[in-house]
């Protein structure tokens, strides 16, 4: 199973970022939470660190093509299903959230792994698939002019069903990770099932079509064009008079232009519900204290005491990163990171410690290094022909650059707080160990992938089926 011979054909270039990451992470969680000596923190950082590396390199020698095994994807969602639930019932409060379990030498935040899951799960699900297969079920929703009875078809189609278990995976665990109040996993998690879903399809120009009736119809929900005083003057809705007539537009478009009108149709309805579906997100799902973020950041807070306000950390980052200016204030010599004014500055707030500390040299060390790794990834991503891979690949990229936009965007107040780690760098055990564990995959890919696409290639050209 371990072929540990396969070590040897790991790229230096993919190590060296992976590495310089994680000196820049020690250093930023031993300057952080340096008090008259060195915190337990940092030296848990570290052995975070070690089990990462070993996971990283033990992942490296098993064959990938293991993960293509149903029975592997079956194991892997019932175990993040069950951890999550298991996180309701048995979940430690930290910091007013409930999204850790106490291991006793570790805590286990569930919705960390869920993230490599979702890639593992959704490649498993639209990649083992050919591509004629993957356009037969896609281009029956865009381009096509399709009946009812090819859309039943569709319907009970094995992609279909696969697609479909790939949302409802993605679903379930979104509402699970919700109720541990953890809204920026949740919105990470989206972005990377979308990156993957959207590399899957293949949309030509006159696709983007469907996006005309799902903006007009979020235009209406929204009472973007104020039409009131015309239902007044004229007794008459007058929304209901637009809504009719682009529906008619709808129709005779979907026939001109020979495109799907029922899906024309959906994406149409979608828009309408945009604005309800709004309101009950932000009233009802968010709690209190993600509202008061959100207003703070869009300035509409009426607390005008800093201290007492939720947009504190906001500006205290804000404050610290540019009071790092070029070359920053020098190692465990940050006025406000080491004075211990930004609270979490080892976590949530990793890059503004670093940066106050190093200055906009240290922070383009750090953007530079993580864009090093991620071009590395994505000539992974094109080396290899197989769709299971290649998705995986999309999925670590997407997991590593939205953690780190976010972050970042963050940190220098261009995005409301959402409490997401800098990847390798913030303190966190479970963040670092799942990051190593999509980067161990995709190293494997690199040293193993080529050699498994041509034994599958032989297979497939000598009869044999390997599809599982």
């Amino acid at each position: 199973m371990f072929k540990f011979e396969k070590l040897k054909d790991t790229k230096l270039s993919f190590i060296l970022p992976i590495l310089s990451l994680c000196v820049i992470g020690g250093i930023t969680v031993f300057s952080t939470t340096y008090d008259n000596g060195v915190s337990g923190m940092f030296t848990n950082h570290l052995a975070f660190y070690l089990v990462g590396f070993v996971l990283f390199l033990t992942i490296s020698t098993i064959n990938p093509a293991k993960l293509k095994l149903k029975i592997v994807n079956l194991l892997i969602v019932a175990f993040s299903i069950a951890s999550l639930v298991a996180v309701i019932f048995l979940g430690t409060e930290i910091y007013g959230a409930q999204r850790w379990i106490d291991l006793g030498f570790f805590s286990f935040q569930p919705s960390e792994f869920v993230k490599v899951s979702i890639i593992l799960f959704t490649a498993f699900c639209l990649g083992v698939r050919t591509k004629r297969e993957t356009e037969e079920i896609f281009n029956i929703y865009l381009l096509k002019e399709s009946s009812w009875v090819q859309i039943r078809r569709m319907l009970t189609s094995e992609e279909f069903i696969k697609s479909a278990m790939a949302i409802l995976f993605y679903l379930v665990s979104v509402v699970l990770i919700i109720k541990q109040k953890s809204l920026g996993n949740s919105i990470l998690l989206t972005l990377i099932f979308l990156s993957i879903l959207l590399i899957n399809l293949n949309i030509s120009p006159a696709a983007l079509l469907f996006i005309v009736p799902l903006v007009v119809g979020i235009l209406i929900s929204f009472n973007t064009i104020d039409l009131g005083n015309l239902s007044n003057l004229f007794g008459f809705n007058f929304y209901l008079l637009v809504s009719i007539v682009i529906i008619i537009l709808i129709y005779y478009l979907g026939k001109r232009l020979k495109l799907n009108t029922i899906i024309m149709y959906f994406f149409f309805g979608v828009g309408l519900l945009a604005q309800p579906a709004i309101s009950f997100s932000y009233n009802q799902v968010l709690e209190p204290y993600q509202r008061q973020r959100i207003e703070s950041f869009l300035g509409a807070e009426d607390d005008v005491n800093l201290f007492q306000n939720e947009d504190f950390n906001r500006q205290m980052s804000i404050l610290a990163v540019g009071s790092g200016r070029v070359f920053g204030k020098g190692l465990l010599k940050g006025n406000i990171v080491n004075s211990r004014l930004l609270p979490f500055a080892f976590t949530d707030f990793a890059f503004a410690g670093f940066a106050e500390q190093f200055g906009f040299v240290g922070g383009l060390l750090i953007i530079s290094l993580y864009i090093i790794l991620l071009i590395k990834i994505f000539k992974i991503f094109l080396k290899t022909n197989d769709n299971f891979y290649r998705f995986i690949c999309i999925g670590v990229i997407s997991l590593i650059f939205f953690n780190c936009a976010q972050h970042i965007a963050m940190n220098m107040g261009i995005t409301p707080i959402t409490g997401v780690p800098l990847p390798l760098i913030s303190y966190g055990g479970s963040s670092i160990l799942s990051i190593f564990i999509g980067l161990g995959i995709v190293n494997a890919i690199d040293i193993f992938g080529d050699q498994d696409v041509q034994i599958e290639s032989l297979k497939a050209d000598y009869g044999f089926n390997n599809r599982t």
